[in-house]
């Protein structure tokens, strides 16, 4: 396990921005910024952004897109032409930014964090299961199931050095493919995290139960639970 530890360290640090990229993010989030109040002047703009993609011509241009309005969260997804960056926005999402935050918070707490879900972000990646439109896992569920699991595993605020991420990774794997019970369980993380019952939270779902599917409360909205993967 030490020499996966090593690798998932290694990996971090190999996807991790470097200068010039980060330069490149914030070009394409200016760009885009630039677009959106030649649009909607008196708009305000948070992180996250909503474009139209009804481009003027010399916008259209610069970047290509399509829009998925009738998820439960709009959302437009676009490619940069000069620099291939990724870019999901959504448009009148306040919980959006306050999500950002609460992710912050996580990170600060469990400073595994951010290895533990790259890893798992490019697992899926790989297996086409990364995009909810797909039948996929959203970031935001993923990280809510490792903080989740960290909350049953971990001491809070425990050092990165004391900590070995081989053995948190293949555990999450045991825990998620092998011993949750999907059927009976949904996953809370507010009040320091804690399992529930399916029935009891089934009046709160809006489009109702199905048990085979991973159940998680919004930390964002508790008492409100969405169900987010078929499991096969």
């Amino acid at each position: 396990m030490a020499r996966l530890h090593s690798e998932i360290k290694d990996f971090l640090n190999y996807i991790s921005p470097n200068p010039a990229e980060q330069f490149a993010r914030e070009v394409v989030v200016a760009k885009v910024k630039d677009i959106v109040y030649g649009l909607w002047p008196n708009c305000q703009v948070i992180d996250k952004l909503m474009i139209d993609i009804g481009f003027r011509q010399s916008h259209s241009k610069l970047l290509t897109g399509h829009s998925y309005s009738k998820f439960q969260v709009p959302i437009v997804k676009m490619t940069d032409k000069e620099t291939e960056l990724r870019v999901d926005i959504s448009f009148n999402m306040i919980n959006s930014v306050k999500a950002a935050e609460l992710i912050r918070i996580f990170m600060k707490k469990y400073p595994c964090l951010p290895y533990l879900v790259f890893v798992l972000k490019q697992f899926l990646l790989q297996r086409s299961l990364n995009e909810v439109w797909t039948g996929g896992l959203s970031s935001y569920a993923l990280i809510l199931m490792c903080v989740s699991y960290l909350q049953h595993t971990l001491r809070p605020e425990i050092s990165i050095n004391d900590v070995n991420l081989g053995i948190l990774l293949v555990e999450f794997f045991e825990l998620y493919g092998r011993h949750f019970n999907y059927r009976n369980t949904a996953i809370r993380i507010t009040n320091g995290g804690c399992y529930v019952r399916k029935e009891v939270v089934q009046q709160n779902m809006e489009r109702g139960l199905r048990p085979s599917l991973l159940c998680i409360e919004d930390p964002l909205c508790p008492g409100k639970y969405d169900t987010l993967l078929t499991i096969s």
